[in-house]
């Protein structure tokens, strides 16, 4: 699976107007904060991509099944002009649907409701809470973490990347400052490693805040599978722990 950078914003600009909302859950947000990030800095991975086409595809099947066809907001109306007719004719010729009964409807939404938490949850799955601009962390029954951050994303590895006054570092689940407020970016910690950004360029620290790939990349990926895409110089590589590349 590949995509240019002008097909991965495209894909982001369809997502934007459809999960840039409230009724989109935590996780589905984060995660397109992450898909927005990446495709910022040019360095999308394949499961965000991955992650990009499963959420496109649901929200394909989610409009079809009430008749609507899936457009960006951004364009309506030539989406209407174009396919108009023939999506109504569709309609037309589509067999109806058989209507649930009242008791069938009220069990699916029974099936469908969010279980009734009986105890907090882990951290790893701790919901975002925003208060007065400022991001924080709920357990489910009470704030773990008080919304004190520009922004903050889930736990990985024991540790969740935030920002603050436009620096980024890394907290854990007692609200402790780990790494320190030192970088321009930084993302999660995935396989013992994390990408963060210092001076313009990118490198990797372990969880002790040791650099163990130096600040020489103009873009990165987290590590998937023991392994990570660098760029540098307009091209793209494989990165191992180690720091080898193969470049392609």
């Amino acid at each position: 699976m590949f995509y240019t950078q002008e097909e991965s914003a495209v894909l982001g600009g369809f997502l934007s107007s459809y999960l840039n909302r409230d009724s989109a859950s935590d996780h589905v947000r984060d995660a397109f904060a992450r898909f927005q990030v990446g495709l910022e800095r040019g360095c999308l991975q394949k499961s965000e991509l991955q992650w990009a086409e499963q959420m496109l595809l649901a929200l394909k099947r989610a409009l079809s099944a009430v008749g609507m066809e899936f457009y960006a907001d951004a364009a309506p109306d030539k989406a209407a002009k174009s396919t108009g007719d023939s999506s109504a004719q569709r309609r037309k010729e589509q067999p109806e649907k058989p209507q649930r009964t009242p008791a069938a409807q009220q069990r699916r939404e029974r099936e469908e409701r969010p279980k009734k938490l009986t105890e907090p949850l882990p951290f790893t799955e701790w919901r975002k809470i925003q208060k007065g601009g400022k991001w924080g962390f709920y357990d489910g029954f009470k704030t773990v973490i008080p919304a004190m951050y520009d922004e903050v994303f889930f736990f990985k590895d024991g540790l969740a990347a935030a920002e603050l006054d436009e620096k980024c570092g890394y907290i854990n689940p007692e609200n402790e400052v780990v790494i320190p407020f030192d970088y321009e970016t930084a993302m999660s910690f995935s396989e013992g490693y994390a990408s963060v950004v210092k001076g313009g360029k990118c490198g990797y620290i372990n969880k002790d805040n040791e650099v163990v790939i130096p600040f020489v990349y103009d873009a990165a990926t987290p590590f998937e599978g023991g392994e990570a895409k660098v760029k540098k110089d307009g091209r793209w590589g494989t990165i191992l722990p180690d720091g080898s590349v193969k470049w392609i």
